[in-house]
């Protein structure tokens, strides 16, 4: 999938963002309960009493994006982490050649970023979006509220993000395994092939003795 918009992701995420906190402002049970509703989808949230989900739900936004927008770029500075409630997303890292490639896609259910709450280093992929999307976006800074003024649900939603960030480890590995076997199955054909042994090719001796003893014409003949 080619990478497409010239505008970095980060400046649609916050006119989406704006676009949704202007108008939960006359609407914001309304608001809460989708957010609530939309939980439902991330197995993130499974282990998380629904009381806590509620909180938590009242420190994020929804975020729409139309397919082919650039959520954030390899290199950016890091944020805010984001809950895939719907849609399709594509990861792109750049290789030391310049090389774009597509190292994972993202669905329904997945999280994204979840390092950027708990670090401030910079992106390390370009995600964008492969159809429309709806997100859930959690920044560092509300999730540094819940962790300051509501401790025990910052430490259930702190728990859940370690478990996502294990799991994905452990498909990662998985996957890194997949790759590793497969290179050395081919590169073991490789070898193969280069030692079968190669038909010998007749000397000139030998080129003379068939012709002998096939009855033709001796060698010399043929040119005198």
């Amino acid at each position: 999938m080619q990478q497409s918009g010239n505008a970095k992701g980060v400046d649609g995420l916050q006119q989406c963002g704006n676009a949704v906190q202007s108008a939960s402002m006359n609407h914001h049970k309304e608001r809460i309960d989708e957010i609530i509703e939309m939980t439902g989808a991330i197995p993130l949230f499974d282990r998380i009493d629904n009381t806590q989900v509620a909180m938590i739900a009242e420190e994020m936004k929804v975020v729409r994006l139309a397919a082919g927008k650039r959520l954030f770029s390899e290199g950016d500075e890091s944020g805010y982490m984001c809950f895939v409630v719907s849609g399709k997303l594509e990861a792109f890292k750049q290789t030391r050649s310049g090389k774009s490639v597509s190292v994972l896609t993202l669905s329904r259910g997945r999280t994204i970023g979840e390092m950027s709450l708990l670090d401030h280093f910079p992106r390390s992929a370009t995600v964008v979006t492969c159809s429309e999307c709806t997100l859930l976006v959690m920044t560092r800074e509300r999730f540094e509220y819940i962790l300051e003024r509501r401790p025990r649900v910052g430490t259930a939603l702190m728990l859940a993000i370690s478990r996502s960030l294990s799991l994905n480890m452990r498909r990662t590995m998985g996957q890194l395994a997949d790759l590793q076997d497969s290179a050395r199955a081919v590169t073991a054909a490789t070898v193969i092939k280069a030692e079968q042994p190669r038909a010998k090719q007749p000397g000139f001796i030998d080129q003379i003795m068939n012709r002998k003893q096939s009855g033709l014409p001796p060698f010399i003949r043929q040119f005198g």
